[in-house]
């Protein structure tokens, strides 16, 4: 028997495609839209929300990264994370500093110092031995005291000089030696002598800005304008005001002051400098007013005077003797008004006098 031909097997459902898993809600859910808006409105909030979390997440994988990378950083660091021959290295940058440090230290100053006076005095001690101006040129050309033979020019010079002489060359090798011992000693202690030097000098800082606050406070309060002022029990509403005008004044200049002692900066030394040439200059432009005003009140006073000279020579020439005529009647005396201006009663006044010189 034919063999039964093979039934085709039943054909296979495809499998339902997978849905997207819904992400999990974030803040961003909580932004709700108003339920009138038009679809494309609300398709497109989507749309922002969708690239605003996908922002979000690069910005909070690089957070992340960063995070990672600097606490690598600080476990390195408390590890001793610089190579060891960078750390050697800057040990010895370090140390060579110091050193710079200690031998530019002003306190090693002194010992080059003495040195240079004794060679000048031991210049000297030639010249009054007889030696010329050219022969103390030619021993610095050699290079200093050092560099010459003294056997041979010491014989030649007096006992007594000579014997000076000596002495001041011990000396000056002495001070030498004992700068050398000094500055090497430093060294070896670096640090701890740069901390202390450190220390000294803040000291003597702080010394300094409290003898300056103090002479600036004595200088204060020598000075009259800056001495506060008593409201008297019955002063006035406005010198009420100016009194407390002037203390606030006082008090403001008191700090100015005490912070100027207190601050050596570069920036409060550069405002003091510039402070005093705004005085200048206000001082200046004073001193110019004041002399124009004066001129100005000169003027005024002696056209005062000359207009009360003449008011009296107007009031002398209007007297004379009485009539022996009656006296004239109300009704034919001159009238003057009270609203008349001075111009025109001076006027009046003269007018009068020339008539009654010419009656």
């Amino acid at each position: 028997e034919d063999p039964a031909p093979k039934e085709d097997p039943a054909p296979k459902e495809d499998p339902a495609p997978k849905e997207d898993p819904k992400p999990e809600p974030d803040e961003l859910d909580s932004v709700p839209l108003p339920t009138n808006v038009k679809p494309k409105t609300s398709e497109a909030f989507e749309a922002i929300k969708s690239a605003a979390r996908a922002k979000i997440g690069t910005l909070t994988k690089e957070t992340e990264e960063l995070r990672t990378r600097l606490t690598e950083l600080e476990a390195r660091t408390k590890d001793g994370g610089i190579p060891p021959e960078l750390k050697k290295e800057l040990e010895e940058l370090r140390t060579f500093r110091n050193r710079l440090d200690v031998e530019a230290d002003p306190k090693f100053k002194d010992f080059d110092e003495r040195v240079k006076s004794t060679t000048t005095s031991i210049y000297d001690k030639l010249k009054q031995g007889g030696a010329s101006d050219e022969v103390i040129k030619k021993i610095q050309d050699l290079g200093g005291i050092e560099a010459v033979e003294w056997d041979g020019l010491l014989s030649k010079l007096p006992t007594t000089i000579r014997r000076s002489i000596e002495q001041k060359l011990v000396d000056v090798e002495t001070l030498k030696e004992d700068r050398a011992k000094a500055v090497e000693e430093a060294k070896k202690h670096a640090s701890q002598y740069i901390a202390a030097r450190s220390e000294q000098t803040s000291k003597q800082r702080e010394a300094a800005r409290a003898e300056a606050i103090k002479h600036g406070e004595e200088l204060a309060n020598s000075t009259e304008w800056m001495k506060e002022k008593t409201i008297p029990a019955k002063a006035t509403p406005a010198e009420k005001k100016a009194i407390e005008a002037h203390n606030k004044l006082v008090a403001d200049s008191r700090l100015a002051i005490k912070e100027a002692a207190s601050d050596d900066s570069p920036q409060m030394r550069a405002a003091l400098g510039l402070g005093v040439a705004e005085l200048m200059r206000v001082r200046s432009e004073f001193a110019a007013h004041k002399e124009a005003s004066t001129a100005q009140v000169d003027k005024l006073t002696k056209e005062l005077k000359a207009a009360t000279d003449l008011l009296e020579r107007v009031k002398k020439g209007s007297t004379h003797r009485l009539r022996d005529t009656p006296a004239t009647a109300d009704e034919n005396r001159p009238k003057h008004s009270f609203q008349e201006s001075p111009g025109d009663a001076i006027d009046r006044l003269a007018k009068e006098a020339e008539q009654g010189q010419s009656a």
